[in-house]
């Protein structure tokens, strides 16, 4: 699979998101200064939630920068297969129809690539933490507890 495809990809869902939070911006920030937004009494406190959505939506906005930025200069190795585990690598698990990329700027993205579920995980993510340095032939203990799923490929 090519992994440059998974990472284009993820920066195009990314944007998209980074797009979604600028249009949110705008309109807590809107809602912030708006003549409506004028406390009348100590407990009116619209504007104040306003001013507040706004800074979440600024944090938010600089995350998304972040990830795109280290999406834009992430080259993830090939693996081998009997390549320990590590950021960059795609695994498939038995019992499941997704595969999973390991992507230090994910968060539970999911794409369709040719037909395939490709769930883009952390490496800091509960399952991601688990996968790390397994490799093929290994189990790993699904972060609810009630499952352990086989490696079956590394890429």
């Amino acid at each position: 699979m090519n992994k440059q495809v998974l990472i284009d990809k993820l920066i195009a869902l990314v944007q998209s998101k980074l797009e979604e939070a600028e249009q949110a911006l705008q309109a807590a920030h809107a809602a912030a200064i708006d003549d409506q937004s004028v406390a009348e009494t100590q407990y009116d406190t619209l504007g104040l939630e306003a001013s507040y959505l706004a800074l979440g939506q600024s944090k938010r906005i600089a995350e998304l920068k972040s990830k795109v930025q280290g999406l834009k200069t992430f080259s993830p190795a090939d693996f081998a297969e009997d390549d320990e585990i590590g950021a960059g690598a795609i695994v498939c698990l038995d019992k499941t129809t997704s595969q999973y990329f390991l992507c230090p700027f994910s968060s539970g993205e999911s794409l369709d690539i040719d037909g395939k579920t490709i769930i883009a995980i952390s490496p800091q993510s509960p399952l991601g933490e688990e996968l790390l340095e397994l490799g093929i032939g290994d189990t790993v203990q699904l972060p609810n507890g009630q499952q352990a799923l086989e490696i079956l490929s590394i890429e």
